[in-house]
């Protein structure tokens, strides 16, 4: 430009230069934001397809089971078994769940036999009702309001290795079968890293303790009425 020194035309170019750049420069960092984002979508949405198709799949196994017609003669033979069953002392049958009533529950853990208490089991039909599987102590509570050393305040239980099978026998209706491993879980115990209760069992009264009698060559256990 005329009358303009050369340092001054540098400075104006250089100027120029910047305000042309500046937004390219700044959408440039935005677009590389907007990738990453995109990017992060995408995996979460290749997730959902993954979990999806597989919910897919299970549904369709369920559909296959529901149009599975049920033997009534075995059903009825199940329930014959369940009402001479040594620990159910009730059933009965509230809408969509099956209510089974407990003798009272022992445990034998390290020689000495706790006295849990009787228990209410809670079973539902309805796979969309939440809990499945509830229990509540109708006798005793202990270490803090806990139903059971393996089970919460609030009647859940704390499955372990059988958080998969014992939900599968009740969405598959197989109640008898259901009912007979969730009594067996209220008569066990485990405190070891395979499994930690709540609370500990010790917190239950003793109903039979062990009594040491010396015989003539080594000593005899014998279990005595607490």
């Amino acid at each position: 430009m005329q009358g303009m020194s050369e340092e001054k035309l540098a400075i104006l170019k250089q100027e120029y230069v910047r305000l042309c750049c500046a937004p390219r420069i700044g959408a440039i960092k935005l677009t590389i934001s907007n990738i990453k984002d995109l990017e992060v979508r995408l995996g979460q949405y290749q997730k959902a397809i993954v979990e999806t198709i597989r919910a897919i799949e299970f549904k369709k196994l369920e559909l296959e089971t529901l149009k599975i017609i049920p033997d009534m003669g075995n059903k009825e033979k199940e329930f014959e078994g369940l009402l001479i069953h040594p620990d159910i002392e009730n059933i009965s049958v509230d809408g969509s769940t099956i209510i089974i009533s407990t003798v009272n529950i022992e445990i034998e853990y390290r020689r000495v036999v706790y006295d849990i208490g009787k228990f209410n089991i809670y079973i539902s039909s309805d796979i969309n009702a939440g809990w499945v599987l509830l229990y509540k102590n109708l006798t005793r509570h202990a270490g803090g309001g806990y139903n059971h050393p393996h089970i919460n305040s609030e009647g859940r239980p704390c499955l372990g290795n059988i958080q998969e099978c014992l939900p599968q026998m009740i969405g598959a209706h197989q109640y008898a079968a259901a009912i007979s491993v969730a009594i067996q879980y209220l008569k066990s115990y485990t405190n070891d890293s395979d499994g930690k209760p709540y609370t500990d069992i010790q917190n239950w009264p003793v109903r039979k303790k062990a009594k040491v009698v010396m015989g003539a060559r080594s000593p005899i256990t014998i279990q005595e009425e607490g």
